[in-house]
């Protein structure tokens, strides 16, 4: 019994970290577009 529980929130702390992962990847990703947004418009404005 003991054991399945241990095993259940080992796999509880993957799935977690694997979120944890996929969020900053998520995070990062999001970042960098507004980052390329800005620059666009930042020189579409200084062209124009």
């Amino acid at each position: 019994m003991q054991a399945m529980e241990k095993q259940i929130r080992d796999e509880r702390e993957v799935f977690f970290l694997a979120v944890g992962m996929w969020k900053q990847i998520f995070v990062t990703l999001a970042l960098v577009a507004v980052a390329i947004v800005l620059v666009e418009c930042l020189r579409w404005t200084g062209t124009h």
